[in-house]
């Protein structure tokens, strides 16, 4: 067993580290040490910039559902991106042999509300090594609201749950904004399959295993919401009537909390949008009535294309949905990102 270099360590509230989505921050059981960042929600990363050859991750999980995959990235370089398989380890050896200059990583939660969440303590560089200043954050945020489509559950291609290759965290990168993506395979408006659990009662959680913890609204605003909620109200015959008049309460929720974004109401690609499907007409109708009701011109709809099976999306009919939800929003011009 070869001996561990000396090592600079890096805590996780650092405030050269970035947090992408939503963390909280947790006091460990042994209060000498320092806060630890907590995250659940799929597609949450943290990003630094670091000196020296090598990298280590201090990431473990909370204990409670499977473990979340993460992906590790340096320098950008997402052809090589290392999987950090769910287990118990604490410590991850993310790059060594490096040049002996200044990189960047980015560790990106792969699962999502099913997962474990997980915790990051900090970073261990080379000795007398150090974070430098970020890359400036983007000036575009968008949020996504869903269920198993926007987290990047059972994909046929994928060997496990990966928020990164979903459509809402691939609209992002191609937009070049920073994401928030809050949602939860299975979970509906109305019904769905995880009850009691639905999105309007877990929403505004930090974590979403922890309904204990809300989350800060005040902290983060998107210039752009997307919620792309109703495939699994379908599949439990919800109600069209109480979807309706729980959408329009769910929009205005969201509207109180952003005053200024733009909100889309998505639907797809599996076949809640088939043809001959009600439900793009009971999205359709739920936002003219709010319209009509609100006098808020700030709420449009967008319709995925059927995918053709009733599966889930693979990454690269994600990747199509990002393409085509991406143009949509560019088309818009660059104000609604003021």
């Amino acid at each position: 067993k070869r001996p561990v270099p000396a090592q600079t360590s890096i805590d996780a509230t650092d405030s050269h580290i970035q947090y992408i989505g939503r963390f909280n921050e947790i006091q460990p059981k042994d209060a000498t040490k320092p806060l630890v960042k907590e995250c659940g929600w799929s597609a949450t990363s943290i990003r630094a910039r670091f000196e020296g050859t090598s990298i280590r991750a201090r990431l473990e999980l909370l204990g409670w559902g499977g473990g979340s995959n993460f992906y590790a990235i340096i320098d950008g370089n997402e052809k090589e991106k290392i999987t950090l398989a769910a287990d118990n380890r604490k410590d991850w050896l993310i790059a060594e042999g490096l040049p002996d200059t200044v990189h960047t990583i980015e560790l990106v939660r792969l699962g999502g509300a099913w997962n474990s969440s997980s915790t990051f303590s900090g970073f261990y560089l080379d000795a007398g090594k150090k974070l430098l200043e970020p890359l400036p954050r983007s000036s575009r945020r968008i949020e996504f609201y869903g269920d198993s489509i926007t987290e990047g559950g059972m994909m046929p291609d994928q060997p496990f749950a990966n928020g990164y290759l979903a459509y809402a965290a691939t609209t992002a990168r191609l937009l070049h904004a920073e994401p928030s993506v809050i949602c939860k395979s299975g979970i509906g408006l109305v019904k769905g399959f995880t009850l009691p659990q639905t999105l309007p009662g877990m929403f505004d959680r930090g974590a979403p295993m922890r309904g204990d913890v809300k989350w800060d609204f005040s902290k983060w605003a998107p210039h752009v919401v997307v919620i792309n909620i109703g495939q699994n109200d379908v599949w439990t015959n919800t109600d069209p009537t109480i979807f309706k008049e729980t959408y329009i309460a769910f929009i205005k929720t969201l509207r109180n909390h952003y005053p200024n974004a733009l909100i889309v109401c998505a639907l797809g690609s599996m076949d809640a949008v088939a043809k001959g499907s009600q439900w793009p007409a009971v999205i359709t109708d739920s936002v003219e009535t709010y319209k009509t009701e609100t006098k808020d011109t700030k709420v449009e709809t967008f319709f995925f294309e059927f995918l053709g099976a009733k599966g889930h999306p693979s990454s690269t009919q994600a990747y199509g949905m990002a393409e085509k939800l991406s143009a949509f929003l560019e088309a818009k011009g660059p104000n609604i990102w003021q």
